[in-house]
């Protein structure tokens, strides 16, 4: 199954708004687990991975990108 640029953006949203609730101090559930400031650094991880995903999708998607190499 294929990720849409849809998804990723309601992904991308999810983990800031994840981000907003533990830093105003509040436990939020977030992929199925409940979320403190202690996993501030995973929230902030997971949305870079998503924001990633987006601009590859925007870019062409995943084609592999090959290099020439001379020996």
């Amino acid at each position: 199954m294929a990720i849409t640029q849809q998804q990723c953006e309601q992904m991308i949203q999810a983990c800031f708004q994840a981000e907003l609730d533990v830093l105003d101090g509040k436990t939020t559930s977030f992929g199925g687990r409940t979320v403190t400031m202690e996993n501030l650094t995973d929230i902030r991880k997971a949305r870079q991975e998503w924001e990633q995903k987006l601009a590859t999708l925007k870019s062409g998607g995943s084609r592999v990108k090959y290099g020439l190499a001379r020996f």
